[in-house]
C-alpha cells in the first residue's frame, strides 16, 4: 500500500505565499489586457459610425451627417439607413462604449461624441467647417472621439482636467488607460493621451476642431 506524505505546516504556508505572489502579479496583467480589449472594441465602434458618416458625407455632396430636428449625427446616420438602431430610439450599437455610460435607456446620449464645429445650428460655425471633403489639415482634425458624460457632441470647454480624468472613469473623456479613441477626418484613428487633449482646449482655430483650407 502506497503511503502519501503529508505536508507540514511550514510547506504548506510556502504554498499558500506563492499563490498569493503569483495572483498580486498576474491579476494587474490580466486587469490591463481587459482594458485594452475594451479600448480595442471602443475603436471599432468609433470607426464604424466614422466610416457610415463618410458614406453618408457621400450622398451629400461632402457634409458631415446631422439631424436638424436637434438630434445627433449618429442619429441622422440611422434615420437614414446607414446605420442599425439596434438600442432603440435610432441609436445604434456603436455608440455604446464597453467602459462608458450606458446609454441605452436614453434616447439621445452616446458614449460617442462629433466634432462640435461640425454643427450647422451654431452661428460660431462657418461654412468650411460643416465638410468631411479632405482639408490640409484632415489628418488632424477631430470628427469623432469618447465623449464626456455621454454628451453626443464635444467641444474645447470640456477639454478640462476634471472631464478628461473625471474620478468616475466611465463619464470621462479619457477613460481608456487615461487616453481617449479620436477618429480623424482624413479616416484614421488613434488614442491619445489626456494630456495631449488639453492642449487642444485654448482656442478653436486649431487644426484639431476646424479645417483649415
Amino acid at each position: 500500500m502506497m503511503k502519501y506524505k503529508k505536508f507540514s505546516l511550514i510547506e504548506l504556508l510556502v504554498v499558500i505565499a506563492i499563490i498569493g505572489i503569483l495572483t498580486s502579479i498576474l491579476l494587474p496583467v490580466l486587469s490591463k489586457g481587459r482594458q485594452k480589449a475594451f479600448q480595442v472594441s471602443c475603436a471599432n465602434n468609433i470607426r464604424q459610425i466614422g466610416t457610415a458618416a463618410f458614406m453618408y458625407s457621400e450622398d451629400w455632396e461632402g457634409l458631415f451627417p446631422f439631424d436638424y430636428s436637434g438630434d445627433s449625427s449618429i442619429k441622422a446616420l440611422t434615420k437614414n439607413g446607414f446605420m442599425e438602431p439596434s438600442l432603440g430610439n435610432w441609436v445604434p450599437a456603436a455608440a455604446q462604449c464597453p467602459m462608458g455610460l450606458d446609454v441605452s435607456a436614453d434616447g439621445w446620449k452616446s458614449n460617442v461624441a462629433m466634432n462640435w464645429k461640425f454643427d450647422p445650428k451654431s452661428s460660431f460655425n462657418t461654412g468650411s467647417d460643416f465638410f468631411l471633403s479632405s482639408g490640409t489639415g484632415s489628418s488632424e482634425r477631430m470628427v469623432y472621439m469618447d465623449s464626456y458624460n455621454a454628451w453626443d457632441n464635444i467641444y474645447k470647454g470640456y477639454f478640462t482636467t476634471d472631464k478628461i480624468f473625471h474620478s468616475d472613469k466611465k463619464t470621462r473623456i479619457a477613460r481608456h488607460q487615461n487616453k481617449a479613441n479620436v477618429y480623424f477626418q482624413d479616416g484614421h484613428l488613434a488614442a491619445l493621451s489626456g494630456v495631449t487633449l488639453l492642449t487642444f482646449a485654448s482656442t478653436y482655430d486649431q487644426k484639431f476642431w476646424r479645417n483649415d483650407w
